[in-house]
């Protein structure tokens, strides 16, 4: 028996802990059918101290994993969608699968279960608009998560231009070009948001009462649809809807680690941005960035 006053050693932090957290969090039943959630690559009983969390998983996310020591690297995306034949290194998945084996790390994705639950990231992005009485664009089919769905629906404060409304997206998400369809004079106070590509969604936003969609990967005739349909639609990109996640899943996983006084570090990924870049006249190059592009 442990002496008195003494405190029972805690037991190492398994993977698994980590994964049950989070579908605690963002269960799994709210995922879309096609999704691909939960272990992509490694072992649920492995032991874990740090963590690093992205939106994707890439070559450099690995190098960076390796670099903090993380045997643990949580995304957004998955990095499979399809069933794969055989691990053909030509394939950009597989290469990282291996390579993420070979490194010994484990990668575990929260996809669109994170977009859905409540408080995850469609709840983010409405409340970094200043969205209020929110619901779920598309609500949930299960009963015992009624507030949860993909994306949200809300209003401003007060009705505001199109053009205002860009500016504010602007300033909250610290983006220098944002794509739009619509009259920049515009009257819009009911907003829906949908992260990611979810330009599809209009006549949905269109259904619950909203003026303007704010979401990412607006096509062509998306916007002409909508447009024709009295509706507006800003493209604030695929990466800047979701990027939030990584700070949100950082902050959520502290918190419990501290509460459940668990050693775990948890990093938030700085080698990955948005990969479409915008170019003008006025816009240059820097020469670092030129340098990777040189054939040796």
């Amino acid at each position: 028996m442990p002496k008195h006053g003494t405190k029972k050693k805690k037991s190492p932090l398994k993977i698994q802990k980590i994964y049950n957290f989070l579908c605690d969090f963002a269960p799994p039943q709210l995922a879309e059918s096609w999704d691909n959630i939960g272990l992509q690559v490694g072992n649920l009983q492995d032991e874990v101290s740090k963590a690093l969390i992205s939106l994707d998983l890439t070559e450099e996310v690995l190098w960076e994993a390796v670099d903090k020591d993380a045997h643990l690297v949580i995304t957004h995306h998955p990095l499979f969608f399809k069933p794969i034949q055989c691990l053909d290194d030509s394939q950009v998945t597989t290469r990282l699968a291996r390579l993420a084996s070979n490194m010994d790390i484990t990668v575990l994705s929260f996809h669109t279960n994170l977009d859905a639950t409540q408080n995850g990231l469609n709840d983010l992005l409405a409340k970094q608009l200043g969205l209020k009485n929110c619901a779920a664009l598309i609500a949930s089919q299960d009963p015992k998560k009624p507030k949860a769905g993909l994306g949200r629906v809300g209003k401003l404060s007060k009705k505001i231009s199109l053009q205002d409304l860009l500016e504010k997206i602007s300033s909250k998400l610290k983006l220098d070009n944002i794509r739009y369809a619509g009259s920049p004079n515009h009257q819009v106070q009911k907003v829906a948001v949908m992260t990611g590509s979810g330009a599809g969604f209009f006549n949905e936003a269109l259904a619950a009462g909203a003026d303007v969609l704010v979401t990412g990967d607006l096509k062509y005739h998306q916007a002409l649809d909508a447009i024709a349909q009295g509706i507006c639609i800003i493209d604030i990109g695929h990466f800047a809807g979701e990027i939030g996640m990584v700070q949100l899943v950082a902050e959520k996983l502290k918190a419990w680690a501290k509460k459940q006084q668990y050693t775990l570090e948890v990093f938030e990924t700085q080698s990955q941005s948005d990969p479409i870049k915008y170019w003008s006249p006025q816009s240059t190059l820097s020469e670092n960035f030129l340098n990777k592009f040189k054939v040796a």
